[in-house]
């Protein structure tokens, strides 16, 4: 045992290692934070706007991501094709990500290539067109995509959730957009919002690389002619409160019935307060080990699969628990998960699975490591919260600390079942069973959430 323990810990310092390599730069009143990492002659690039879909048009909900998702459609330098065969060419792989709080662009490939991809990049930030054949061709898509999502019904099931549970807060809507919404954006909302993200929000530049990664600079200062100078006031946000009730989304057929719970959390300062409700999310439903899985699933054979999370970001949290069952075992599902989470919230009960919990959180972490896409996100999220990424180098030394009543205060907070959003989706004769047992059951078209 001993023999097999030394290489595993000797393994996870060596990961662990790589925060230790971590710098922040000036680029011409640019932040620019560097995580050096000469492992592989490969480089990503992640570029932090400080605004997110939460700053979109009413109107228009959603341009923030079709901004960034449709900037390689074309400028007026070249084409769709030409852009997409340029990027190609140098191996790069781009995405965009946008939360309510902030967004996210990021490229990739091998460092040999960063600075001729960055002068790309930043040319498509100085002067992407929005070809108006593209933005149409956008526009139907998601509107199909949205439409579509009466087959995908765990998905359906997670927006109804959010939107159900955040009704009273100003982040219900899901950033992607709704189909009315999304049938207004235009080529020129388009542009004037990547305008608002390039020139008029702060940036934070991410860079995780070898030293030869850092040769971007120049083309950060003279290409996409970014400075520090933009208008870094942050828009005060609208304290929210909870929702709670027990709703039935209606859909036309399924062979099961997806089941959610969650609420609105409000934000947390102290990251030890945050880690205990993180740590209870895991206890709760963080794989196969967890309180809720051996409670449904191995011991009832109610549910296959379940996880569960407390999610926290700057100006709100989320806490929620998926899982999906049998059309007969609902009832049975839901009384299960309403006495084992008030279970819980006693230290005692905690106590027996808590140590079990923190390993499997801590494989998670070194995962993390591994990770490049994981890594930097976490550590944008992290700094986004305005905590220090010292933080995150001690949270195995702050996991080993959390005792079973700060869990189990943890699980009281984030999933006290009298806070709970309870969404059932299922169809409509399902409805009508669950009425005669669930008398307060609010039934809500699926139509009225896209």
């Amino acid at each position: 045992m001993i023999k097999l323990f030394l290489p595993l810990f000797f393994l996870f310092s060596v990961k662990a290692q790589v925060l230790n390599n971590y710098q922040v730069l000036d680029w011409n009143g640019i932040e620019v934070h560097w995580l050096e990492d000469d492992k592989f002659p490969l480089y990503q690039v992640v570029i932090y706007f400080s605004k997110g879909s939460s700053s979109d048009n009413p109107q228009t909900y959603g341009e923030t991501k079709a901004s960034l998702e449709l900037m390689n459609t074309g400028t007026n330098s070249y084409t769709k094709g030409q852009i997409l065969s340029s990027l190609e060419f140098y191996g790069t792989q781009t995405q965009s990500f946008v939360t309510h709080e902030y967004s996210t662009y990021s490229y990739s490939g091998l460092v040999k290539d960063i600075v001729p991809t960055t002068k790309m990049i930043c040319h498509l930030f100085n002067n992407a067109a929005y070809p108006k054949e593209q933005v149409v061709f956008y526009r139907k898509k998601q509107k199909e995509y949205l439409s579509n999502l009466v087959n995908n019904h765990a998905e359906l099931a997670d927006l109804a959730l959010r939107k159900i549970s955040l009704q009273k807060t100003p982040f219900a809507a899901s950033s992607e957009g709704e189909i009315k919404t999304i049938g207004r954006i235009n080529s020129e909302n388009l542009k004037n919002k990547l305008d608002e993200l390039s020139q008029r929000t702060k940036k934070i530049i991410y860079i995780r690389g070898p030293g030869e990664s850092l040769n971007i600079k120049k083309a950060f200062a003279n290409d996409c002619e970014w400075s520090g100078t933009e208008n870094n006031t942050e828009k005060k946000v609208k304290k929210g409160e909870n929702n709670p009730g027990l709703f039935f989304v209606v859909i036309p057929k399924s062979t099961q019935t997806q089941i959610r719970v969650g609420s609105y959390l409000e934000p947390i300062f102290k990251e030890r307060d945050e880690l205990s409700l993180l740590v209870a999310s895991y206890y709760l439903g963080g794989g196969f080990t967890s309180r809720l899985i051996d409670e449904l699933r191995t011991k009832q054979g109610y549910i296959y699969s379940l996880d569960a999370m407390s999610v926290m970001q700057r100006d709100y949290g989320r806490s929620f628990i998926r899982t999906s069952t049998s059309h007969q075992n609902v009832q049975n599902v839901i009384d299960s998960m309403k006495k084992t989470i008030k279970e819980a919230t006693d230290p005692s009960t905690v106590l027996k699975k808590l140590e079990q919990t923190k390993k499997f959180m801590n494989g998670h972490y070194y995962l993390a490591l591994d990770d490049k896409d994981e890594l930097l996100q976490k550590i944008i999220l992290l700094e986004h919260k305005g905590h220090s990424i010292e933080n995150f180098k001690k949270l195995p030394a702050q996991l080993r600390l959390i005792e079973a009543k700060a869990v189990a205060q943890g699980v009281q907070k984030s999933f006290n079942w009298e806070e709970q959003t309870v969404v059932i989706l299922g169809p409509i004769d399902q409805y009508q069973k669950l009425k005669k047992v669930f008398k307060k059951l609010e039934k809500i078209d699926y139509k009225e959430l896209l």
